[in-house]
Formats: C-alpha cells, sequence, structure tokens
C-alpha cells in the first residue's frame, strides 16, 4: 500500500501472480501484464492478492477479463469502503459467486460492523473471507484484539466465515467446538 510502485517488466510468467493491487498499477503497466499472458500463453488461474475496490473501474475489469481464470479478489477491509465495493459487484454481476473473493478484515472495528461488511459481501452474491487484523509490525502473528472483540471471537468469526459455515449458520448458532450448529 503506497503510491510508489517497483515494477518488473521482465517477471516470469506463472499461474498465479502475486501483487498488492493490480487495480493501482499504471494501466500501461496492467496491460504489459496482460500482454505477457497472452504472449506466454500461460492461464492467469489466481491474481493474488487481487484489486483495489477504490481503483477498480469498467476499464480495469475490460482488461483483465480476457486472461483471469480464477477468482476476482478485492477487499472490504472498513466500512469507508461500501460504495467502492457495491460498485464492484455491479461490474462483476455476471461472474458466478465463487469467483468473487472478498477479503474481509475483521477486528479493526467493532464486531457488528465487521460482521455487517461480511453480511453485505454475501447478500451482494460474493464469497468473504476474513482476516484478523494483524499490526504490520507485528512480532508474532495475533491478531490485536480491539474494540469488543476477544482473540476467541475473532478466530470464531474466522472459521465461520472461512470454512462457509455461513451458508447452513448464522454465527448467532455456530459452535466452532463441534462445528456446527448449536442444539436449539
Amino acid at each position: 500500500d503506497g503510491e510508489k510502485f517497483t515494477e518488473l517488466p521482465d517477471f516470469p510468467v506463472r499461474p498465479v501472480l502475486c501483487d498488492d493491487s493490480l487495480s493501482a498499477l499504471p494501466a500501461d503497466f496492467q496491460r504489459h501484464i496482460v500482454a505477457r499472458y497472452i504472449k506466454a500463453g500461460v492461464p492467469l488461474l489466481d491474481a493474488n492478492s487481487g484489486f483495489e475496490p477504490a481503483t477498480f473501474d469498467d476499464e480495469v475489469f475490460a482488461r483483465w477479463k480476457p486472461i483471469l481464470k480464477g477468482p476476482w479478489r478485492f477487499g472490504f477491509d472498513e466500512v469507508t469502503e461500501g460504495d467502492a465495493v457495491a460498485r464492484v459487484f455491479k461490474m462483476l454481476k455476471d461472474v458466478s459467486p465463487r469467483r468473487k473473493q472478498v477479503y474481509t478484515m475483521i477486528g479493526h472495528e467493532p464486531f457488528e460492523v465487521c460482521m455487517a461488511r461480511i453480511q453485505k459481501v454475501i447478500d451482494s452474491g460474493g464469497e468473504p473471507y476474513a482476516q484478523p487484523m494483524i499490526q504490520l509490525n507485528a512480532l508474532t502473528k495475533e491478531p490485536k484484539v480491539r474494540y469488543d472483540w476477544t482473540a476467541h471471537k475473532l478466530k470464531q468469526v474466522q472459521r465461520w466465515v472461512n470454512r462457509r459455515v455461513w451458508r447452513v449458520a448464522p454465527f448467532s448458532d455456530y459452535d466452532g467446538s463441534i462445528k456446527t450448529k448449536r442444539a436449539a
């Protein structure tokens, strides 16, 4: 995340392309990447870490659509990104839900706000992927517990989302210790 980019014009063309935000790259360099994939005949199966909702527009979608065979990954890290995320979902309306994978940061906003973002992804026809907020300078990969969260609740929400339990049970019915719905 920043304003300076390190462009590697001779990158190895592989089925998985890793970048922090492909849509934030200059358009001419995005075209260069796409052209390299087309010329090499290598299928782009995963553009990981994906696209940034604020910079994802119709041109970016049209540019990457011919080569991206895997999921369209983007983030919904905070409630202020709601309008941009809604715009991305409109552009991806004809893409299957399994191919709309949305990183949903949890723990850096209150519980209800994070859960509302997760539900918005589900209601919009996407698949959320929950990631607890870990500070960039953390010495261990332990989430920072803030607001009304606990370390246990962060793990429970992450499991409920990432194991796709939301398809069969609301979080209020989730019991992570048995991985099923709670008995009524």
